[in-house]
């Protein structure tokens, strides 16, 4: 049995809409992609127009996502640095 997919188009708005309301990273929209059920062949097409339309910025997300941990929740460098890993730099990321 095939399995049904949602469409490229359907699978690019909702992550466009995703990113629109707050800062995302790779990986974080391929988890995304995943629980939509888009079709795993699209995944990284769908992440290449993001980054060419500037829905997703890896820098910007490190930006934003140190900033707040240190500003809201009062984490200092090595907390910070530990739990990001673990999320986006299983690959080439921006250094903290």
């Amino acid at each position: 049995m095939q399995q049904k997919y949602i469409t490229y188009q359907k699978a690019l708005n909702k992550a466009m809409y995703l990113c629109s309301k707050a800062e995302k990273c790779k990986s974080d929209i391929r988890k995304k992609l995943y629980e939509w059920k888009a079709n795993p062949d699209e995944y990284d097409n769908i992440i290449n127009q993001l980054e060419e339309q500037k829905f997703i910025d890896e820098v910007r997300f490190v930006k934003y996502y140190v900033r707040d941990k240190f500003e809201f929740n009062k984490w200092g460098k090595i907390k910070i640095k530990l739990k990001y890993e673990p999320c986006c730099l299983k690959r080439k990321s921006p250094k903290i």
